[in-house]
């Protein structure tokens, strides 16, 4: 495959011939949405000769690697129809590691596979092992760290850590064994493997120090959670190996950043925030020692540890160079000299940029969805929200392009999870397909949700459907009563935990609330206990009993199954039927619920899905049957109609299964 190479005073521009950088004039804003990154993975090799960049086909994406000197490509691995580049890594100036996930029979969710590959820049000297890359060893060019599996035990399997070469030739040189099943594990700089850590089957964290080598070497008990009610995670090591870096958990109050002194076993808190926790590690520039990390600010932010650190100070350079955006290093050369740098924002899902060191020369590569105009996309800005008890919370609000921004319709989007996970600042393709339709756009991180310490995602322990729903509901009359959207037009959409969110919101609040769209949402809190993956492990019991505990009159007050009669809104359902997390049993269940109930709503069910939409057909279905839902919903009150089910997409493939509004 040829390659074309536009030149524009000092960017370069890399495109893959007969794929336009544009959108086409018909495209539409959803299907321009819709469209994957053709564009992912950028890496450089450690000597700065090559740069590495995926490229999306159709069913597959390809990985190429050109020379920087001749400009002409070297490799183009192509790993097969229905396999996708999902990581790439250099072990030295020539070999690369590559790992991909892989579509599997009519299933369409793509699932990373555990087989890693290894090619020279040249595309030569192909190989491929089963195991994860723990080290690339920076000062040592010939060989890794892996973790492999050695023996399958009941909960999981016993782990390892093995010094190989590059080639993986051999058996290598076994460096620790883990002291408990799925120890997952971390060196000093030397390569010394100096942790371990994991989850023990009541979900509850650890961690040890190794002490001594070979077969000398024991494993000393750091943190216990069981004991400490905390976790805490090794980041990395200083330079000279004499600290570690940690990210520790506090009882209340945001995480911080400790070091630990290795001979002595002295922690000290060298950061914390008043209100977030750290987010990414950011690393110096030849990958030795962590020197940061960004927060979870409204606008994410840098804090370092030594602001007058030589690559601290060149980062806030970068920083700088981008305001209003988000620039991410994704590696330097060995030398420092060259960085690779993504950039991202609320409108940017992506820029990848090459920057000079010494004379501040930026190059840009390219981008990961190059037919976007991020000006004719929505804006997101933070907001500060007080629940009803006083609780702060923090969200997002994205308006449309082009809108004024008073008495908008707007969509209510809860994340999944729930626990732990967050909505940021960032791009997000749900965000900006609402956006784009004229919809006022909010997210809210309420209790439960990470980034904010360990306390506020206890907080949300056991009140699915009570305080964790007051905190939306809290949110969307915030948002009314601002003036910002229109008290008459509100609909609340959510997909997992936000699937639940969003019909436990018009069950509890049906005045409040015009329609609701749940996608694989947990309908029926005591069929967690029976159905799914979750409540086949001794770890996913224990969640589930922090969760939602076990009490039968709670679980059915909090189910919306239990509730479907009080449901006076528009409704919208959405369930894969090999939905390995959230069983197809819950869909099932709401729906026989709404039937029995006397409940009109639109149904999409299709059979070769999971935990979501992923396939690109299934994906356009859905979009458009959604976007039409609220349409016909969220019309103004003088000629709002009854909402029908969107027509038919001829397209729609064989295992693709819409269900009509029910009468």
């Amino acid at each position: 495959m040829s390659t074309r190479w536009v030149f524009a005073s000092r960017i370069v521009i890399v495109a893959l011939t007969g794929m336009p950088l544009g959108a086409g004039a018909s495209e539409s804003a959803l299907d321009s949405l819709l469209r994957p990154p053709q564009y992912d993975d950028p890496s450089i090799s450690p000597d700065g000769t090559y740069l590495a960049l995926s490229y999306r086909l159709e069913d597959r994406s390809v990985l190429t690697v050109v020379d920087r000197a001749t400009m002409k490509v070297t490799a183009g691995i192509n790993p097969g129809k229905d396999r996708f580049v999902e990581g790439v890594s250099w072990a030295n100036d020539n070999r690369l590691f590559i790992t991909t996930s892989m579509r599997s029979g009519s299933i369409e969710q793509p699932w990373l596979m555990a087989t890693t590959f290894a090619v020279d820049a040249n595309g030569r000297n192909r190989s491929s092992f089963e195991a994860e890359i723990i080290d690339l060893l920076p000062q040592d060019s010939e060989h890794v760290l892996i973790r492999q599996c050695t023996k399958r035990v009941g909960f999981g399997c016993m782990t390892e850590v093995r010094r190989m070469p590059i080639d993986f030739r051999g058996n290598g040189e076994r460096l620790a064994l883990g002291p408990h099943p799925n120890s997952a594990f971390m060196a000093d700089a030397q390569g010394r493997v100096r942790f371990a850590w994991g989850w023990d089957d009541d979900d509850r964290q650890w961690l040890s120090q190794m002490e001594g080598d070979g077969k000398q070497a024991t494993w000393k008990t750091i943190n216990d959670e069981a004991q400490s009610g905390v976790e805490i995670i090794p980041l990395g090591t200083s330079r000279d190996s004499r600290l570690a870096y940690l990210r520790s958990e506090r009882l209340d109050g945001p995480d911080a950043i400790e070091t630990f002194e290795f001979a002595t076993g002295a922690r000290e808190t060298i950061y914390r925030h008043d209100r977030v926790d750290p987010v990414w590690t950011i690393w110096s520039a030849d990958g030795v020692e962590p020197i940061g990390t960004t927060l979870n600010t409204g606008l994410p932010s840098m804090v370092f540890w030594n602001e007058a650190h030589p690559d601290a100070v060149f980062l806030r350079e970068i920083e700088k160079a981008f305001p209003g955006e988000l620039a991410q290093v994704e590696g330097f050369t060995r030398n420092g000299e060259q960085a690779l740098v993504t950039v991202t924002s609320d409108r940017e899902p992506g820029r990848f940029y090459l920057i000079e060191r010494s004379s501040g020369k930026v190059v840009l590569l390219n981008k990961r969805r190059p037919w976007l105009d991020s000006s004719r996309l929505g804006r997101t800005r933070p907001a500060e929200i007080t629940a009803r008890d006083g609780v702060a919370l923090s969200g997002f609000v994205t308006l449309p392009p082009g809108q004024a921004e008073r008495n908008l319709p707007m969509v209510v989007l809860p994340h999944g999870g729930p626990y732990k996970i967050y909505d940021t600042w960032g791009f997000d393709e749900d965000v900006q397909i609402l956006a784009a339709h004229s919809y006022a756009v909010l997210r809210v991180n309420f209790r439960g949700s990470g980034g904010y310490g360990r306390a506020f995602v206890e907080s949300g322990y056991r009140e699915w459907g009570a305080k964790m729903q007051d905190d939306l509901t809290d949110a969307t009359r915030w948002a009314t009563s601002t003036g910002l959207a229109d008290p008459a037009r509100v609909c609340i959409y959510g997909g997992s935990y936000g699937g639940y969110a969003a019909l436990m919101g018009v069950v509890r609040e049906p005045d409040l609330y015009r329609c609701a769209a749940a996608s694989a949402a947990p309908t029926d809190l005591d069929i967690m206990w029976r159905w799914g993956d979750i409540q086949r492990s001794r770890s996913g019991r224990a969640y589930l009993e922090r969760a939602i505990g076990r009490d039968p009159a709670e679980l059915a007050k909090r189910s919306p199954t239990r509730r479907a009669g009080e449901i006076k809104s528009a409704l919208m359902i959405v369930h894969g039927e090999h939905d390995y997390r959230v069983s197809p049993q819950h869909g099932e269940a709401m729906r026989n619920a709404l039937d029995a109930a006397g409940k009109d709503y639109i149904g999409f069910f299709p059979r070769n899905e999971t935990h979501g939409v992923f396939g690109a057909e299934n994906r356009k279905i859905y979009y458009r049957q959604l976007l039409e839902f609220l349409r016909t919903s969220l019309a103004p009150p003088a000629g709002a109609a009854t909402p029908t089910r969107a027509a038919d997409d001829s397209s729609a493939p064989s295992s693709a299964q819409t269900e009509p509004q029910k009468r």
